[in-house]
């Protein structure tokens, strides 16, 4: 597993939801590659655990959030 889908599983894990939602695995490169789109935390999730998940610069990099 590399960084980046750890991030995105932690990210899972502390929300309940699946990260991209009801988006087409199309549509998610889109929004991602062209967009910056990246899963964020929350308040409610524990800082070290945000550390550790955001940790790889690009899971952060142009974040427009969901």
């Amino acid at each position: 597993m590399d960084i980046w889908a750890f991030g995105v599983c932690m990210w899972e894990l502390a929300t309940g939801r699946a990260v991209y939602g009801a988006l087409m695995s199309d549509a998610i490169i889109r929004q991602v590659t062209d967009h910056g789109m990246r899963p964020m935390f929350d308040n409610s999730t524990p800082q070290e655990y945000r550390q550790l998940a955001t940790r790889y610069e690009g899971f952060n990099a142009g974040s427009s959030g969901r």
